[in-house]
């Protein structure tokens, strides 16, 4: 099968009939071997997890090329054959130059996002294109000697060796304008450096071994290179448990042990016994190290768990408490629901017989029992809302929809409360151009709407005027309730709709529930409306607006 192949002067074949596994460097394997597993499954474990994002398809590129440079410096190393070690030395620039070009895209898009994808393809393109060019060329491999079964590098290699220096400062030059741009002590800062200089580490001690390799014609330098990866590959897998890289979650207590494995693991790929005490001593120093950061991370990670399991309980008991006070609230919203409502009602009552002539009282006792009356009203209506909030929290709110002639609707309201106006020299109106609108309305929430509206403009307006108008839109209808009063600050009206929330500049001078707009809020949503209010400041006036849509 390999009669037509050149044998390596210095080997002979006792792998496969194609490798001499005794003339490679005693720490070939345990050098190489290990760190291109590593590189492989955490790669394609980073793919895994998310194969659609570039930053980790980037890191499984750097992992398959660097792992296809090792696999063949491997075989240049303990192939028999010359012509498969020719072949190698021919492609190992093609395996090379990918690895860095690969590492700096890389932290490029951690640093900056995709966005710089269109700005850096074509220098790689340029510098990749004289790579591929010369490599089936005397520019790339001179020669090969026999006797030593090596390849003797052209030119080539000098401008590889010039890009591989000048992508490590590159990558350095990035990683200084990065954190000028980042605030002091972010997160995101602190991991662009860490893997810039992880990047800068692999690449310089990758570069390196091979530059002086070359030069001092020792290749068994270029076992060092892979040192560079460890430390590329931790402060990864640091940046991964500390600010969640790739979008993964990787507990420090999984990467230790993980560790600890591999260290343990590579021993296997020593091959001469006498080597085993010079591994040993190293290693037995990296897992005591690895051993005491796992053992505090593991009781970090207990004390942890400790203190969410005290908070557990404090919020159950918390929760538990909510819960009785909760209870409590309905009791007392069912209280002023039921219980005060009725006395209330009564009044009201009583009240309006006596001003509709029932009893036959004196005109002049008309004014003070309508003062009743309306008092009476407004004392129902804040029932009424605390009694609408309970039934909006139990989701029981319940609407009967009807066809409604909104203009009249809104005129009969609004001349309720001329006679209030009249009563604080304030003047009420009414406008609409339109005779008649039909809106699909619930009568009785939509009248308490308009009420809540108005008693709050007659609440808050000292003298002027209180104008309601209603506009016809194209599919809707505006109605606009505009006073002259007290206004509101500009700030607030976002939050004005919101439950118990009051403005504070008039809080403490005109009482209430800070339930009113809420509840209106909520009816006007049920209706398909919508509703909002402007002012242009305190001291100023308000607009309330209401939009339903046409029946």
């Amino acid at each position: 099968m390999f009669e037509n192949f050149i044998p390596c002067t210095d080997a002979v074949a006792n792998l496969w009939g194609i490798a001499d596994t005794t003339i490679a460097p005693a720490l070939l394997f345990y050098a190489y071997i290990p760190v291109v597993i590593v590189s492989l499954l955490l790669g394609f474990y980073v793919l895994r997890k998310g194969s659609k994002i570039l930053l980790n398809r980037l890191f499984f590129w750097i992992a398959i090329s660097f792992s296809a440079w090792v696999i063949g410096i491997i075989g240049q190393w303990i192939f028999v054959f010359a012509n498969s070690v020719h072949l190698l030395w021919q492609l190992t620039a093609f395996f090379e130059v990918p690895v860095f070009l690969l590492t700096i895209y890389f932290v490029y898009v951690y640093l900056w996002g995709p966005g710089v994808t269109k700005k850096l393809w074509p220098f790689f393109a340029a510098i990749m294109a004289p790579v591929i060019i010369l490599l089936p060329t005397t520019l790339n491999i001179t020669s090969f000697d026999l006797v030593y079964c090596e390849g003797v590098v052209g030119p080539l290699w000098t401008y590889i060796y010039i890009f591989e220096a000048v992508a490590v400062l590159w990558i350095a030059c990035a990683a200084i304008l990065f954190s000028k741009q980042q605030r002091h002590g972010s997160g995101k800062k602190m991991a662009g450096l860490l893997i810039s200089i992880g990047a800068m580490v692999f690449l310089a001690l990758f570069f390196l071994s091979n530059l002086f390799g070359e030069i001092t014609q020792v290749y068994s330098i270029n076992l060092y290179g892979p040192i560079g990866l460890v430390v590329f590959l931790s402060l990864v897998g640091y940046s991964v448990v500390k600010f969640r890289v790739f979008n993964m979650k990787l507990f420090g207590a999984q990467l230790l042990v993980a560790a600890l494995l591999i260290i343990l693991g590579s021993i296997l790929f020593v091959q001469h016994i006498e080597n085993v005490r010079l591994i040993l001593i190293p290693s037995l120093v990296l897992i005591a190290i690895l051993g005491f950061i796992l053992v505090r991370s593991v009781r970090r990670e207990i004390e942890q768990r400790e203190k969410l399991e005290e908070l557990t309980k404090e919020l159950s008991t918390a929760n538990d408490e909510l819960r009785k006070l909760d209870e409590f609230r309905r009791q007392v919203l069912s209280f002023a629901s039921h219980d005060l409502k009725s006395p209330i009602a009564l009044m009201k009552q009583w009240a309006s017989l006596i001003y509709d002539g029932t009893y036959k009282e004196p005109e002049k006792v008309k004014d003070t029992v309508f003062k009743i009356k309306m008092t009476a009203d407004r004392a129902v209506n804040m029932v009424d809302n605390f009694l609408d909030i309970r039934k909006m929290e139990e989701g029981n709110m319940a609407y009967n929809f009807e066809t409604a002639n909104i203009v009249e609707f809104t005129r009969s309201i609004t001349k309720d409360f001329e006679i209030l106006g009249k009563i604080k020299d304030i003047g009420v109106s009414f406008e609409s151009k339109a005779a008649e609108i039909p809106v699909s309305i619930d009568k009785n929430t939509m009248r308490q709407v308009l009420q809540n509206l108005l008693d709050n403009s007659l609440k808050y307006t000292e003298s002027g005027f209180i104008a309601v108008s209603l506009t016809e839109e194209q599919k809707s209808i505006l109605i606009k309730i505009q006073d002259t009063g007290v206004g509101m600050n500009p700030e607030i009206l976002p939050t004005l709709f919101e439950q118990f929330h009051r403005d504070p500049g008039v809080a403490k001078k005109i009482k209430g529930t800070g339930l009113g707009l809420y509840i209106s809020k909520q009816i006007v949503i049920a209706h398909h409306g919508e509703i909002w209010v402007e002012s242009d400041g305190e001291g100023k006036g308000s607009r309330f607006f209401i939009r339903l849509p046409k029946a």
